[in-house]
């Protein structure tokens, strides 16, 4: 049986493979598609069902915390309740709460403010006397009084992972005199595993992560829990994670295991619950799907390559037959006759086509031998020797000329190398240059001289080898032409020798010259011409194009992108046509590494003008100054600073626009006059000798300095003075810039008030009362004598703010501050540390105590006395009528007596805040005094009287 033939090369397989590679990327890029879908949508549902698992685990956790937390608080309030003061009070409510010890599997313990444990149970762990200060759950209970969830830690006693609860406990005033303490024992079965502790689908499960502590706190794999999680940046979605990200990402864990994790925070403790799953076991079921939609397109796809071969064979048949009848025409010598058509379809079509096409060679080969018959006849009539020869040096074709040269018919040279027609020298140099046309496949031109084999008498021939190349682009031969060039030598020899001493002339001028011929081709230069191009090349050590002998010069005046050039070009034109005696131009041309100018002059070259001598002379020195001195001018018309230039004994030589526009003078005003008509008398001698010791010294100065407007208007102006000498030191002038900071110095001012004084009352901020309270001590500490802290707190404010609102607020606050400043003396300070709360500072004091503190207690009783005075405010708006507020408050006032060596500022500050308070408590309206050691005590308005 004889098998189907599927070669390459025939063109019913390639049909069939193109048509089988289209259906092929149809058939799997829908199979693909199809997976892609299903597969992304395999992984919304199973991120979605891992995410509600994630919802039901993270919520299960928080409704855990929070009942516990709960407990705690309750029993907590219980004890403060009973008022149980004794450890083993605390001890006995402790052991009849036995719930706890349900809720927290290690125990429970109550702590004293120092946070050490003086009641525990189980008692059997032996946790009494040991301290929890630093843990952060305990610190918050007894510090800020909160309940809190503590960060998962190794137990003390316990000596395993353990999670803490704290909620503190309170005196019957609300003030906070301990905490309990619950821990959760997370090695053991809690709370957590109820939720955490089961596996997730056959190699997933849970995890339960404290992101503030970078903890892992409890695991469906036990030997996860108290795991550090991975530093940030290595894997970006646990980050994600830990910076609140709720829902599902695909990632690789730490042991390199692709999964599909989700999470859900728990805000009650700031951790999240997360669940994971492997991708491997989550798209296991998407798999199976794509390997049989795989196997599916594979089948298909055989099968539509199998049908598409055999119907393409069938279709083609009769183009095969063709193609074989084509090919025994090409064998062979015969007349080329028309194809049958067996077919009336688009095949017998392209059979008629091919019958036309053989019509067309035939009458195309009938016209190649009429011209290879005129290009022999050519070849013969050339004044030039034309030959070729093959791969191995053998001629294979000699025109005319050629025959002539060597004195042979044709027939006697074809056949032959050259060792049958020169000497053993001239046949190696000869193939030498033939072994680099036909080896190299360049194209070779040389002189050379050879022997007439007519006469014995040797010529020279200018020869050109190009290399002939077949359909493959491989050289199968040469073709030599050569050019009988005796006669031009000799007279070249002449012309050399004129043209050396020519040559000696030309490169003694120190200017660049070329000479052009009437073309405008460059036929001479001289060596500075040379030098010229080589420093304006491309290439490092390489001349500028068209710069060389044999080249254009205009062509390069007229394709430069400098204007000047091309009208270079047009000049040397005009020269050469007579319509110009001669032309000369300035031009820019510009190195690498510098600026460079030039001049050209063009003159014609003989009485007859049959060339032109272009000179180029360098002006780059003579430019530079002419653009240096515009420059100048330009910098000092229209610099921004006023600018003024004096002379060495300081007369005014000349002025700017701006120092007009600054000072007022005009510049004809200020001419030959000292610049000292400027001077404000904000300064003294003092300032003005060290301001010229430093022009001496260093030869500038710069600084700030006040000057006087021709308006008689005081100015601030930033100032730099330059001393300029010649070249022997000597002074020639005085150079100084200034610039008007009146704004910048209003500005700086602006930020000061800001920074240190309050923006509704005026009065000295925090800030600010700081700094003079850090004057205060320091100068207690030189003087001996004490000082006072006043803090003063309105009553019944935010009634007025919430009834009226708060421009009457902030109208009340204004003028507290008014009263305020008007009971202390100038050395005293008052300040408002925001809302209404005013601090008082009265240094200065008697330095005994008792004296001082009686000063003390009168000026707060003076205070007092004034806030209490009734307000009348009245508050206008734009376009209503003015309305009239009237208001009652008192003050509570809690005053620190202090030395230079009792506290920092900060403990002085509390001591009157607390004394502040206290006086709040007292029923408002009140005065509390506190002395270092002691505490606050009332004072009797009587007593200030």
């Amino acid at each position: 049986m004889k098998l189907p033939d599927f070669r390459w090369r025939k063109l019913n397989t390639r049909i069939a493979l193109v048509t089988l590679c289209i259906f092929l990327v149809g058939i799997w890029s829908l199979a693909w598609y199809a997976s892609h879908v299903l597969h992304r949508d395999m992984q919304r549902l199973v991120g979605e069902q891992q995410f509600s698992t994630a919802t039901i685990l993270a919520a299960g956790v928080n409704e855990d915390l929070a009942q516990r937390l709960h407990a705690l608080e309750v029993v907590a309030g219980t004890i403060a309740a009973a008022s149980a003061r004794t450890p083993s009070g605390l001890q006995m409510l402790l052991e009849r709460n036995p719930v706890l010890l349900d809720l927290f599997n290690g125990g429970v313990m109550a702590l004293d403010a120092d946070g050490t444990a003086i009641a525990d149970m189980p008692r059997s762990v032996g946790r009494i006397g040991l301290n929890y200060m630093e843990r952060d759950h305990v610190a918050a209970a007894l510090r800020e009084g909160r309940a809190m969830v503590g960060r998962p830690v190794i137990g003390k006693k316990l000596s395993v992972p353990v999670l803490g609860m704290a909620a503190p406990l309170r005196d019957a005033q609300g003030k906070v005199v301990g905490a309990l303490y619950g821990v959760t024992n997370l090695s053991t079965l809690n709370f957590i595993d109820k939720v955490a502790g089961n596996g997730y689908g056959r190699t997933g499960g849970y995890v339960l992560v404290a992101p503030q502590y970078h903890l892992v706190l409890a695991a469906s794999d036990k030997r996860r829990i108290m795991e550090v999680l991975p530093a940030r940046g290595t894997i970006p979605a646990i980050d994600r994670f830990a910076d609140g990200y709720e829902g599902s990402v695909i990632f690789h864990n730490p042991p390199g295991v692709e999964i599909l994790a989700s999470a859900k925070g728990i805000p009650l403790a700031g951790w999240y619950a997360a669940v994971a799953l492997p991708i491997e076991e989550a798209f296991a079921p998407i798999r199976d799907v794509q390997r049989r939609v795989l196997v599916a397109a594979l089948l298909i796809s055989l099968l539509a390559a199998g049908l598409t071969w055999v119907l393409v064979k069938r279709q083609l048949a009769p183009v095969l037959d063709t193609v074989k009848s084509l090919a025994a025409f090409s064998d062979s010598e015969q007349f080329l006759h028309p194809l049958p058509i067996v077919r009336d379809d688009e095949v017998g079509e392209l059979i008629g086509g091919f019958n036309r096409l053989l019509e067309t060679l035939s009458q195309r080969k009938r016209a190649v031998k009429e011209n290879e018959r005129k290009l022999s006849l050519i070849l013969d009539s050339v004044d030039a020797f034309i030959y070729m020869k093959d791969a191995a040096g053998v001629y294979l074709f000699a025109n005319r000329k050629a025959c002539e040269l060597f004195g042979l018919a044709e027939s006697e040279i074809v056949g032959h190398g050259d060792e049958k027609f020169f000497d053993a020298e001239t046949v190696a140099r000869i193939r030498m240059d033939d072994a680099q046309v036909l080896e190299k496949g360049d194209s070779v031109r040389t002189e050379e001289t050879l022997r007439n084999r007519k006469d014995g008498g040797t010529s020279t021939y200018l020869t050109f080898k190009l290399p002939l190349r077949d359909g493959r682009g491989e050289v199968y031969a040469l073709c030599g032409i050569s050019t009988d060039i005796t006669e031009r030598k000799q007279v070249e020899e002449t012309l050399r020798e004129s043209r050396v001493f020519v040559q000696g002339v030309l490169d003694s001028v120190p200017s660049q010259i070329a000479v052009l011929d009437g073309d405008g081709m460059i036929i001479a230069v001289n060596e500075p011409w040379r030098r010229f191009a080589i420093e304006n090349g491309l290439e490092p050590g390489k001349a500028a194009p068209n710069t060389d002998i044999g080249t254009s010069y205009l062509a390069i005046c007229g394709t430069s992108d400098n204007g000047a050039t091309g009208g270079a070009a047009e000049g040397i034109r005009a020269v050469l046509a007579g319509r110009l005696p001669s032309f000369s131009l300035e031009y820019p041309c510009h190195a690498p590494h510098a600026q460079r100018w030039f001049t050209m002059t063009v003159n014609p070259l003989g009485p007859e003008r049959q060339g032109v001598v272009v000179m180029h002379s360098d002006i780059t020195a003579r430019k530079l100054a002419e653009d240096g001195l515009r420059l100048a001018a330009s910098v000092f018309t229209h610099a921004y600073e006023g600018i003024v230039l004096t002379t060495a004994t300081g007369e005014i030589m000349d002025v700017n626009e701006a120092f007009c526009r600054i000072t007022g003078y005009s510049r004809e005003e200020v001419l030959g006059r000292n610049p000292r008509i400027l001077k404000s008398e904000q300064h003294d001698e003092t300032f003005y000798a060290a301001l010229w010791q430093r022009l001496a010294e260093k030869g500038h100065w710069q600084g700030e300095i006040w000057n006087r407007r021709k308006s008689g208007e005081i100015y601030p102006e930033q100032k730099t003075i330059t001393v300029v000498r010649d070249e022997h030191g000597r002074v020639q002038h005085y150079v100084a810039l200034g610039s008007d900071i009146t704004e910048r110095k209003n500005m700086e001012e602006q930020i000061r008030q800001l920074a240190f004084y309050d923006a509704l009352t005026n009065l000295p901020n925090r800030r600010l009362f700081h700094d003079r309270m850090r004057q205060t001590l320091a100068a207690c500490r030189r003087t001996g004598r004490q000082a006072a802290l006043l803090f003063v707190d309105l009553d019944n404010f935010k009634p007025l703010n919430d009834t009226h609102g708060h421009d009457v607020g902030d109208l009340l606050l204004v003028e507290v501050a008014g009263r305020l400043q008007k009971c202390v003396r100038e050395v005293d300070t008052v300040a408002r540390f925001g809302g209404d709360e005013f601090v008082v500072m009265l240094g200065d004091l008697q330095a005994d105590h008792v004296e001082s503190r009686r000063q003390a207690e009168r000026v707060a009783q003076k205070i007092l006395a004034r806030v209490s005075e009734p307000y009348v405010l009245t508050v206008e708006h734009a376009g209503q009528p003015a309305r009239t507020v009237r208001h009652h408050c008192s003050a509570s006032i809690g005053v620190a007596m202090f030395l230079d060596t009792e506290g920092s500022e900060e403990l002085i500050l509390k001591r009157a805040d607390a004394a502040m308070y206290q006086a709040k408590e007292a029923g408002r309206g009140a005065i509390r005094v506190v002395d270092s050691g002691a505490g606050a005590s009332p004072v009797e308005p009587e007593a200030l009287d």
